[in-house]
């Protein structure tokens, strides 16, 4: 795992041999050891774009990834969730509709919670309907975090 350092906190990045496997936000790090901590071609190629990420500009994250190991339902979720542009946000319907399952907004929200890579597969750009934030796995202050970062979220009156 490489542990880069951003003023919103640290993020973990996990490769195999397919490519990024995983991104951890923040705090789930402190269970990390430091003798983990490794790079390769994975991690040297995303590592510049998520510097740039992190001081607000828009990266179309163009790099291997590996979700194969999740359930079909997810990784057709999560391909979709690929496609939203930075700095836009859609709802939870909306999604499930784009994925053919227009009545399945709770399963997306699932099949999300799920993500591995978070930012690379930009969960945190799916919403409520009403405009406020719903779930997100490394929680509600890294989700804001993100969303004002990419100029997408403005708080509810």
């Amino acid at each position: 795992m490489y542990i880069l350092k951003t003023k919103f906190g640290n993020i973990g990045v996990e490769t195999n041999q397919r490519g990024i496997s995983k991104i951890i936000l923040g705090i789930y790090l402190k269970k990390i050891s430091a003798n983990k901590i490794i790079q390769n071609a994975y991690i040297k190629k995303i590592i510049p774009d998520l510097k740039r990420y992190f001081l607000g500009e828009s990266v179309e994250f163009d790099i291997n990834y590996d979700i194969s190991t999740l359930p079909i339902f997810t990784q057709k979720v999560l391909k979709e969730t690929r496609k939203i542009p930075y700095g836009k946000t859609i709802n939870y319907s909306e999604l499930a509709s784009r994925v053919g399952k227009p009545n399945a907004s709770r399963a997306v929200g699932q099949a999300l919670a799920n993500n591995p890579i978070p930012i690379i597969i930009p969960c945190h750009r799916v919403v409520k309907k009403d405009g406020s934030l719903g779930g997100f796995s490394a929680g509600l202050r890294w989700k804001k975090l993100l969303l004002r970062l990419e100029n997408s979220y403005r708080e509810m009156s």
